[in-house]
């Protein structure tokens, strides 16, 4: 028998049906799903310091969030900790080894960027990491550029050590303050800024060829401290070989192909030949263990040797060719020195990504207006050929 049914008896089985359909829907649904549908849905990964949003649980106890300082860089937890993206980064990676930093824009990596001399002055032009380009006039023509991070706060400062009367100008990062002038030195030394006293900040510092002696201005306490070390000839090669996040007092000595080192942890004395007379030394931290490797590039070769110890194994990369500028630095991410060089013949930059083994090749700055790579701050030794290398327009 057929079964008639009015139009209001069908409304009313489909509505039924639509309701029961939903309340199955629901009950086979994840507990998230249903917690959402209550209201718009919130991600909950959330921004570097935002607070955990409505609806998600609170982040697992992970090293960026327990108090400890896990990578002993002297910093707990987000956001104090540079190595700590989150309170839901599990990481805490050592921060990267500021002294191979040159980092103008805070994203942590260096920046391409040279200073340019001419006959009424200086300018600073930085090709940041993120596509943006800065030009900053600072400096007089006789400048040398010591760019450091001198303030602190994690951005390398566009700064000038003035060898005419020994006087360093440091242009702090709203790039319109000069900090106050400070007269450390005198012509004829080589500046050797670095964090000697382990305070995350740089030192003003000079070696004095004609007596082999450091003189260093603590930034920590503004104490001078002096230390006789090298001879006239040699080369300072800064940085921080024993791992204790301070520079060592360090010269490469061109004439027995030796480096002569005092750890600045034990004042223990190095004296290691790793190198020939016509090699430029080059420091970095080449195997990512956090402290200064022995390194020089052959120009003869175009090839970089690199020893990670003190018992007469080394590595060695064909990178580079005659006339380059060698910019050894963190360019990538790892916590590895690359190998890197600007060419002034073309203005390119060109460097062997660690953390990939892929090669970048970028354009900025000009040789022909005598352009000087910057990529010194605090530990590597590119300033020391200045003065020889780049002529006065």
């Amino acid at each position: 028998m057929i079964r008639t049914r009015t139009l209001p008896q069908v409304i009313a089985s489909m509505a039924a049906l639509l309701m029961l359909t939903a309340s199955a829907a629901v009950s086979a649904a994840p507990a998230s799903a249903e917690a959402a549908s209550s209201g718009p849905i919130v991600p909950c990964l959330q921004n570097a310091g935002d607070p955990s949003p409505d609806g998600c649980p609170e982040p697992p106890e992970r090293e960026c969030r327990d108090g400890v300082d896990n990578d002993s860089d002297g910093r707990t937890d987000h956001p104090d900790d540079p190595g700590c993206t989150s309170p839901w980064d599990n990481s805490e990676s050592p921060d990267p080894p500021t002294a191979y930093v040159v980092d103008f824009d805070g994203d942590r990596l260096t920046d391409r960027a040279v200073y340019r001399r001419s006959l009424d002055g200086a300018t600073w032009h930085v090709k940041g990491t993120t596509g943006s380009d800065t030009t900053v006039r600072y400096g007089a023509p006789d400048d040398i550029p010591v760019a450091g991070d001198y303030d602190g706060d994690g951005l390398i400062n566009r700064a000038v050590f003035r060898p005419s009367d020994g006087t360093w100008w440091i242009l702090l990062a709203d790039l319109k303050t000069t900090r106050d002038v400070v007269t450390f030195g005198q012509r004829g030394d080589i500046p050797v800024p670095g964090d000697y006293d382990g305070d995350k900040q740089t030192d003003i510092a000079v070696w004095r060829p004609s007596n082999g002696t450091w003189y260093v201005q603590r930034s920590s306490d503004r104490a001078t401290v002096e230390q006789a070390w090298g001879q006239d000839g040699d080369k300072p090669v800064l940085g921080d070989y024993d791992g204790d996040k301070k520079n060592d007092y360090a010269v490469w000595r061109p004439s027995e192909g030796k480096w002569h080192i005092i750890k600045s942890s034990s004042g223990e004395e190095i004296h290691y030949a790793f190198g020939a007379a016509t090699d430029k030394p080059v420091p970095g931290d080449y195997d990512g263990d956090m402290d200064t490797d022995l390194a020089v590039w052959r120009p003869s070769e175009g090839r970089w040797y690199v020893s990670t110890d003190y018992n007469g194994g080394f590595t060695s990369e064909a990178w580079g060719a005659s006339g380059d500028y060698l910019v050894p630095a963190y360019y990538d991410g790892d916590p590895k020195t690359d190998y890197a060089v600007w060419r002034p013949a073309t203005g390119n930059w060109h460097v062997l990504m660690s953390a990939t083994n892929t090669q970048d090749h970028q354009p900025f700055g000009r040789g022909d207006l005598n352009d000087i790579p910057v990529f010194f701050s605090g530990f590597t030794g590119g300033v020391v050929d200045i003065r020889a290398r780049v002529p006065r327009q």
